[in-house]
């Protein structure tokens, strides 16, 4: 039985859809990791990975010249 999604007696139609929780009004607080890629390695797993046990997850990354900046987020 192939379903067309555009049928009117598609059960699928009738699902409901997923609900999410939002915060209306989130606060973050914010980390910033630089590295001076001439001086230093990029951060490894090894180092990144305790910020996301700790809760920060990464939000940007930007390059200008050699330096790197990684932007990290979460909630307070």
């Amino acid at each position: 039985m192939q379903l067309n999604p555009f049928d009117e007696e598609n059960p699928l139609e009738r699902s409901q859809s997923p609900v999410v929780y939002v915060e209306e009004n989130p606060t973050w607080e914010y980390k910033l990791l630089t590295r001076d890629l001439e001086r230093e390695p990029a951060p490894t797993e090894t180092e990144l990975d305790p910020l996301g046990e700790d809760g920060w997850e990464m939000a940007g990354l930007a390059l200008h010249q050699n330096r790197l900046y990684c932007y990290f987020k979460r909630l307070k």
